[in-house]
């Protein structure tokens, strides 16, 4: 009976020591809780952007050719078609299984499971970096990074597009990095797999598949492997080559015919979409096939949190350092491959789109999937600096440092948290400091609200103000976010051709309607920049 008495007593303590030891599990079980319920309770917020309703039609078209209910298959003659329909598959089958349901409650729904995807692929980020880092705190302070960005924290809530190519990328990435920590058949299969869905949505995903094959090349040419091993990691590239290949295709419907032939195609069309607009930048009006080569480098340098690009700047050039050394020494250890990776990952889709002349617009939004890799280097920073503190200071000199670093860390989150609380749901709107003191300062510049999301609180102010059964509205072409109204609401607008028959004009300053004789009926106004404005029509001018 003593030794049992003995044997309990000594349990306890195991737990006790334990106990201390899953700290850290309940700091990121709280840190990613509290997350999850911050986004599942804002999700309704925000409106909806202009691309929304036909990326939603072209789910529809391409569940429906999957299910053969298009006897027409109008998704052969449709212009888009090569747009990458995986995401929005999905989505209309979670559409297609929803009990009775209206529009509004589609749209909310969509923003529902975009958010669970982010979320999903930050918790993928902490692995990555907990992967290149092995710390916990430097983990975490990577998903805090990602998730903290003003622009990115909006468009994860409703872009379907830009923002679920990121979320996929990044759990690539994170595939990747574990299958090349040691190459094998069964750690091939489910990157492969997610390589497939990523290219499923975007034909650029296809960079991760050469990258993949690009650093497995390396290992069977470079590294100083036994025969035995080699073999294996040749047979894990024929694994994966042969599941990517297979998941590309069955993700992608428009490849079921030709599917050479098909991907080609789309290759060539998306690397030059066809887009003929003029975007706002650096004060000009120009066209989207004209644009500058700095287009991209500018938008990155206004629209990330000035803490993030100094760290990031830093991470950059020791990633740079470390990457030349094991070019120097002919060999590479597993950090400077994921060193390389992320330099890979940040830069090549960059020159890619100023050596091709890509056609983007609309920001840097499609460029959006380079970020986490921003996010990496930027985190090598504060690794590097923590080893430095640790191997040069005394122990109470490095605590001191350490405090530093920490309260340094916190001045290069708190200005874009602050921004987000202050402002929400216009996060999508950030600019940092080097835009000005206030955000004003991008007027006449730059795009403020290019797609329109927040006319859902322009047209919630309208229906609030006036009684009328019926209110007449006219807006520069973004009248999408009705749909996101209750059902009683969305009858009470009824949009019209000309804004001599309106009751309100609405507009985001783009295109701008000139109404400048008028005052205001009510604007939407973000750290002094103006983005979504309402006139109340005066039928006697």
């Amino acid at each position: 009976m003593f030794k049992k008495f003995i044997f309990f007593v000594s349990d306890i303590s195991r737990v006790r020591v334990s106990w201390r030891q899953s700290l850290p599990v309940m700091l990121i079980f709280l840190v990613f809780s509290g997350y999850f319920w911050l986004g599942d309770m804002i999700y309704k917020d925000y409106g909806i952007p202009f691309d929304e309703p036909y990326s939603r039609f072209l789910g529809i078209l391409n569940y429906n050719y999957v299910l053969n209910r298009d006897p027409d298959q109008q998704l052969l003659t449709y212009s888009e078609k090569y747009y990458g329909p995986a995401f929005e598959m999905l989505l209309t089958y979670i559409e297609d299984r929803m009990p009775r349901h209206t529009i509004r409650d589609v749209y909310l729904m969509r923003h529902k499971v975009m958010f669970r995807l982010f979320f999903v692929s930050v918790a993928a980020f902490f692995l990555l970096c907990y992967q290149r880092f092995r710390s916990w705190e430097l983990a975490l302070l990577g998903a805090i990074f990602l998730v903290i960005t003003p622009r990115i924290f909006a468009h994860s809530f409703y872009n379907t597009k830009d923002a679920a190519f990121l979320a996929i990328f990044a759990i690539n990435m994170c595939t990747l990095a574990w299958y090349l920590r040691r190459p094998s058949w069964y750690r091939a299969i489910p990157h492969a797999i997610v390589c497939g869905v990523l290219i499923a949505i975007r034909v650029m995903g296809v960079l991760i598949p050469c990258w993949t094959l690009v650093i497995i090349g390396g290992m069977l040419l470079l590294g100083r492997h036994p025969l035995k091993k080699k073999y294996g990691i040749a047979l894990s590239a024929l694994v994966f080559i042969e599941f990517c290949v297979g998941c590309t295709i069955l993700c992608f419907p428009i490849l079921w015919q030709s599917p050479f032939d098909q991907f080609k195609e789309a290759f060539k069309q998306m690397s030059h979409f066809p887009w003929l607009g003029t975007v706002l930048y650096a004060g000009q009006y120009i066209k989207a096939t004209d644009l500058p080569w700095h287009y991209i480098p500018v938008w990155i340098l206004l629209t990330t949190p000035i803490g993030y690009l100094l760290t990031f700047s830093v991470g950059g050039i020791a990633a740079i350092i470390s990457v030349a050394r094991g070019i120097l020494q002919w060999r590479f250890t597993y950090e400077q491959t994921l060193d390389l990776l992320a330099l890979w990952w940040v830069s090549a889709p960059i020159l890619a789109v100023i050596v091709l002349h890509s056609v983007v617009y609309d920001e840097w939004r499609h460029l959006f999937f380079i970020y986490p890799g921003m996010i990496l280097l930027a985190v090598n920073a504060v690794d590097i600096t923590v080893s430095w503190l640790k191997r040069c200071l005394s122990k109470q000199a490095y605590q001191f440092g350490i405090a530093l670093l920490i309260g340094l860390l916190i001045l290069c989150v708190a200005p874009p948290a602050y921004f987000m609380w202050k402002y929400h749901p216009y996060q999508q709107i950030y600019f940092n400091r080097l835009i000005g003191k206030r955000l004003a300062a991008a007027a006449g510049r730059f795009e403020r609200d290019y797609w329109g999301v927040s006319f859902r609180q322009s047209f919630e102010y309208i229906l609030q103000q006036d009684p009328r059964p019926e209110i007449r509205v006219y807006t520069n072409n973004w009248m999408q976010n009705v749909l996101i109204l209750p059902e009683n609401e969305q009858k009470r607008l009824i949009f019209v051709d000309r804004q001599s028959q309106a009751d309100y004009l609405v507009s985001n300053y783009r295109n701008f309607l000139d109404n400048s004789y008028r005052t205001p009926f009510y604007t939407i106004t973000v750290d002094g920049l103006n983005i979504s404005v309402v006139y109340k029509n005066d039928f006697s001018k």
